[in-house]
């Protein structure tokens, strides 16, 4: 997840916003974590794409917005990032940063192109999260967040559902 601030403020981090602070996002796993690190900041739901998510922050409405750093990477707004938040303060949504390609059934031809893009680590790890949520019953509407990592070979796989 990445905090993005006004461009006009000096703060760059969630440390940093004074409070009262207006912080938008649409996700509920991000509103209860972040409440939960910094209960004196105001949550404010923000919906629109990207670039009108932006606008709004650059039109005063917000004091920060927070997004995926997957998603402002991809699109090219990587420079408004002004502090990728650590997993201590949030956990990112099951899959986040991933891309997924689905396949027909049997399809060896189209499964033997797309090997060359799959990565194992990306994969393993997607397959534990999706595990973990499925376990738990979650889906959209549920604030499930997940951190996985692997090291020496051992996968480790972090959750929490949120409130």
């Amino acid at each position: 997840d990445a905090l993005v601030v006004h461009p006009s403020l000096s703060y760059k981090t969630i440390d940093e916003l004074p409070a009262g602070s207006i912080v938008g996002t649409s996700s509920l796993r991000r509103i209860a974590q972040l409440r939960y690190y910094r209960d004196d900041l105001v949550f404010k739901d923000i919906r629109g794409n990207l670039q009108t998510r932006l606008k709004k922050l650059d039109d005063g409405e917000y004091d920060a917005i927070v997004l995926a750093t997957a998603g402002l990477e991809r699109l090219g707004y990587s420079d408004r990032v002004t502090q990728k938040l650590p997993s201590s303060v949030t956990l990112h949504a099951v899959g986040q940063g991933a891309l997924g390609i689905e396949i027909r059934a049997g399809d060896e031809k189209t499964r033997s192109l797309l090997s060359v893009i799959n990565d194992r680590d990306t994969r393993a790890a997607c397959e534990a999260e999706r595990a973990f949520m499925r376990e738990l019953e979650g889906g959209c509407q549920v604030p499930i967040g997940v951190h996985s990592s692997m090291d020496y070979g051992v996968y480790t796989l972090i959750g929490a559902v949120l409130s």
